[in-house]
């Protein structure tokens, strides 16, 4: 019965409230503050090269105690290597993701 009610009341507020704001103008305001594609591609680089960044030396310090808790152990030590290896070509790949949109973004900006 409950959720019948809210059902209910869902759609009489869906309903009315476009009927309160008839006739008023509505101005939405861009929250990302990109004009063009370009400058949204970059905003959307640099969150992704800081939250990689926090994240890459994260797994550096995880690497870094799998191979203090290795203790000898072949098995562990090789998991702890391929960890370090992945952990790297991801920390490269960020970086020359950041590098390589710097170098387009300069070409394009000399062929202007």
């Amino acid at each position: 019965m409950k959720s019948y009610i809210t059902i209910i009341l869902v759609i009489i507020v869906l309903t009315a409230v476009p009927l309160l704001t008839y006739g008023e103008t509505v101005e939405f305001k861009n929250p990302i503050k990109a004009n063009n594609i370009q400058e949204l591609i970059k905003f959307i680089l640099e969150i992704v090269v800081k939250i990689g960044a926090i994240i890459a030396v994260f797994m550096f310090i995880v690497t870094g105690f799998m191979f203090v808790t290795a203790q000898g152990n072949p098995a562990k030590i090789e998991t702890a290597k391929m960890s370090l290896i992945g952990t790297s070509i991801g920390a490269v790949v960020l970086l020359g993701a950041e590098l390589l949109s710097k170098v387009i973004e300069n070409t394009v900006n000399q062929l202007k």
